[in-house]
């Protein structure tokens, strides 16, 4: 790389004049210096290299002036003597697609430079679902996923989000290759879930300025029904005393594959159901005819419906309320 000379990088003196002027550094036997990454010099040059590549990537060190018969370790258990480096003859260095640190030394005679590369990769997260582990269940429930990124390296930071409003869990590098475990509550995720693992790294926010992340869809989290009455009438006034309940409870999940048959079953109260019945056993929910009640008298009267699904059974209790007429006052007054 050419360089700019000042003066202050000439050496004069007056019976020098009308002769040819060196650089100090070539003319006096001074070490050139070691530019750094940005093409300064730099007392502690360093340079920070990414690649993504898969194969051997090649290094090229730069210098402000002129090396002859260099010696160059390369920090990596290999050196090369070259007999001339400068901007017009420049040298490489071939390194693995990886993460390490390599001190580089240039020696020429007593004259000595180092240098550090940092030579990393981005990056790249994948989430597996280890084999013989479900992929959904029914809340509350504990899924299992495992951290399969590559590219991981030590300054590496990891973050788990699982769509279930619950806070993110974040980990170091060495959360590559663990299982990370998650809790679902009841009633909190919306039956189809994702779950996301985004990771970055010094590459990644060097080439990209955000993390990576991956995306899993197909995570079930069922729950049971939600059980709800719907009722013609709560509250009826004596001779009335037949009321109608439908089964409008809610289907959890059913468009996201919890489609096992439902069922209900009705506790009655007493023998207030058709024919006498003071329930209904378990049976297909089907949501069509409304039961029908008869109740003998004023009171009080519990009906409570039962239903289930693939998670399990829930109920909902409801009181029906049967109550002496309304009497008019027709006195006069007095």
């Amino acid at each position: 790389m050419l360089m700019k000379q000042t003066i202050s990088n000439l050496a004069v003196v007056p019976w020098m004049v009308g002769w040819s002027v060196l650089p100090l550094s070539n003319a006096w036997g001074q070490c050139p210096n070691i530019l750094n990454d940005d093409g300064e010099v730099d007392a502690d040059p360093s340079y920070f290299e990414c690649t993504d590549y898969g194969a051997n990537w090649t290094f090229y060190p730069q210098t402000d002036g002129t090396w002859n018969n260099v010696s160059v370790d390369w920090g990596d258990g290999t050196s090369e003597l070259f007999a001339v480096w400068d901007a017009f003859n420049p040298i490489s260095h071939d390194y693995p697609d990886n993460h390490a640190t390599y001190t580089i030394t240039f020696t020429r005679g007593t004259c000595v430079r180092t240098a550090t590369l940092l030579k990393s990769v981005s990056v790249n997260p994948a989430i597996v679902v280890p084999e013989d582990y479900p992929t959904g269940d029914c809340a509350p429930a504990t899924l299992t996923f495992l951290n399969e990124s590559t590219n991981v390296t030590p300054d590496t930071e990891f973050e788990w989000i699982f769509d279930d409003g619950s806070a993110p869990d974040v980990f170091d590098a060495s959360n590559a290759g663990q299982l990370v475990n998650h809790h679902y509550a009841e009633f909190s995720t919306g039956c189809q879930r994702e779950v996301t693992l985004q990771a970055t790294n010094a590459c990644r926010q060097a080439e990209f300025g955000m993390p990576a992340s991956v995306t899993i869809d197909y995570i079930n989290i069922w729950d049971k029904d939600n059980p709800l009455i719907d009722a013609s009438s709560t509250v009826l006034c004596w001779p009335d005393n037949t009321v109608d309940l439908w089964n409008v409870s809610e289907r959890v999940c059913f468009a996201n594959g919890n489609t096992q048959q439902r069922q209900e079953r009705w506790e009655l109260g007493g023998p207030y159901g058709p024919g006498g019945i003071s329930e209904i056993d378990w049976r297909p929910w089907v949501n069509s005819d409304p039961v029908t009640l008869t109740f003998p008298e004023v009171g009080e009267y519990t009906i409570t419906l039962a239903i289930e699904n693939y998670c399990g059974v829930d109920e909902q209790t409801i009181t029906i309320v049967v109550r002496e007429p309304l009497a008019a006052d027709v006195s006069g007054p007095v």
